[in-house]
């Protein structure tokens, strides 16, 4: 153990030399403080502006997509219909159509000249084709 000096107290003194903190230094940390807690209101403020401004943009992108989704179903069921009315009733007209001018041309010869000038009206079916008009080299 160490030798105590009967004039020494356990405690560690204050020594004279150490400056104590004055009135007036406490009295601008506490202003600076103050600013501080003023500064980190603002940014709090500004960052709570900002994520309500990017929750609105982010809600009104969504309305706007929902609006163009149902735009773009509504067109896909009208030309889903169109094609359907397609099959149905005009593309048997045209095939019949063909097939009857292509009889009358095995009947008629000078009509069968005629028809020959076009070959993409040669005997078409449901399940070919017509020729290409093109003559590859």
């Amino acid at each position: 153990m160490s030798e105590r000096n009967p004039g020494q107290s356990s405690e560690p003194s204050v020594s004279s030399s150490s400056p104590q903190p004055s009135r007036w230094d406490l009295e601008e940390i506490r202003e600076e403080l103050r600013q501080v807690n003023g500064n980190l209101v603002l940014v709090l403020i500004a960052v709570l502006l900002s994520f309500l401004s990017l929750n609105v943009l982010w809600y009104l992108q969504a309305k706007q997509l929902r609006l163009e989704l149902q735009r773009t179903i509504q067109m896909t069921k009208q030309m889903r219909q169109a094609v359907e009315d397609y099959r149905t009733n005009a593309a048997p007209l045209m095939i019949q159509f063909i097939r009857d001018l292509n009889a009358y041309a095995r009947k008629d010869p000078q009509f069968a000249k005629i028809l020959a000038k076009y070959p993409h009206f040669a005997e078409a079916t449901p399940n070919r084709p017509p020729s290409n008009t093109k003559n590859s080299p």
